[in-house]
C-alpha cells in the first residue's frame, strides 16, 4: 500500500511481481497521504513488497502480511508525508512501514537544524521498518546508486537471493541485477 504519490517504481515493481498495488489518496489541501485512506485500505489480503528477489516473495509474504509506505518528501509535491501518523497506524496494525526518503534523505535530516520545523521521519519512529534513500541525488554518488536500511537484520536477510548448492560455488546477490557490478545497490 502506497499514497498515490508514490514514486511510480512501486508501480513498477508490484507489475512485474504480479501485485495489486493499492493506492491511498491524499488530503487535497496538505497533499499529505489521508492516513485515514491508509487505515481503510489494509486487510489480510494485501502485501506490498520492496527490493526482493523473486526467490523470497513467498517467505516474505508468508512472514510479513501487509506493509504500508510513506515517502519524505513526495516527488510530485515535495510534500513530506505524517510519517508519525503512518508510523502509529504500523504499530496498531502490527505491519511494517517503510519510508520512501529517496529525494529527502540527504536534506531532510538537516531541516531542523537550518531552523525549519520539521518532524521525524526516521528510525526515531517504533514504527518505521526500512528507509530508501538515492545517494545519486545529492550524495555525489553514481546515477543510479541507492540504499535501503533496515531496522533488524531479520528484515535485511529478504533483500539477498542466495544459491548455496550451484556447482560454480555459492552464489549470492543483494538485487536483481546478478552479477552486474553493485554499487548501484548499497544494502545495509
Amino acid at each position: 500500500m502506497v499514497p498515490v504519490t508514490a514514486h511510480a517504481a512501486f508501480d513498477k515493481a508490484a507489475e512485474y511481481f504480479k501485485i495489486k498495488l493499492r493506492h491511498a489518496s491524499i488530503d487535497p489541501i496538505s497533499l499529505k497521504v489521508d492516513v485515514h485512506s491508509v487505515s481503510r485500505l489494509i486487510n489480510k489480503n494485501t502485501v506490498m513488497v520492496i527490493s526482493l528477489p523473486p526467490r523470497d516473495i513467498a517467505t516474505f509474504a508468508n512472514n510479513v502480511r501487509y506493509q504500508i509506505a510513506g515517502s519524505a518528501p513526495n516527488f510530485p509535491f515535495g510534500i513530506i508525508d505524517d510519517i508519525t501518523a503512518l508510523s502509529r497506524i504500523a504499530i496498531r496494525r502490527k505491519v511494517p512501514l517503510h519510508v520512501d526518503a529517496c529525494l529527502g534523505s540527504f536534506i531532510v535530516p538537516y531541516l531542523e537544524k537550518a531552523g525549519y520545523a520539521t518532524e521525524p521521519f526516521d528510525f526515531r519512529l517504533e514504527g518505521v521498518s526500512s528507509i530508501s534513500c538515492d545517494v545519486h541525488k545529492y550524495g555525489f554518488a553514481p546515477k543510479g546508486t541507492s540504499t535501503i536500511m533496515y531496522r533488524t537484520k531479520s528484515d535485511r536477510k529478504y533483500q539477498y537471493f542466495i544459491a548455496p548448492d550451484w556447482l560454480g560455488g555459492i552464489y549470492a546477490s543483494p538485487s536483481m541485477a546478478g552479477s552486474r557490478y553493485h554499487y548501484p545497490i548499497l544494502p545495509y
